[in-house]
């Protein structure tokens, strides 16, 4: 079995909605509480798994890391979150996903 591969996601408000933005891959979303940005994460996620594997043949592939700017958000950080409901990636049970609020 591979081990586990993270994706770090950096959660922001921003006025009345929550951003969410992954760092190894320039994919995210937006809404207005958290449980609901989760779902669109999740589903982001899953559209983009699959359109990365019928164009390149691997998961994710052709997907740029994220500007450097979310990077360096990560590093100064808040704090961490914990959503209430899985966070696993249908057929991408080694991918872990990691939250982090930004300051």
């Amino acid at each position: 079995m591979l081990d586990a591969r993270p994706i770090r996601v950096l959660l922001a408000r921003e006025g009345d909605q929550w951003v969410a933005q992954c760092l190894e891959y320039d994919i995210g979303a937006q809404a207005r509480n958290l449980d609901e940005l989760r779902e669109r994460l999740m589903v982001a996620l899953v559209l983009e798994r699959q359109e990365s594997l019928r164009r390149h043949g691997r998961a994710f592939a052709g997907i740029d890391l994220a500007p450097q700017f979310y990077h360096d958000l990560w590093d100064k950080r808040a704090g961490e979150f914990t959503p209430a409901r899985s966070t696993v990636l249908e057929n991408e049970p080694n991918i872990d996903i990691e939250f982090g609020v930004a300051a």
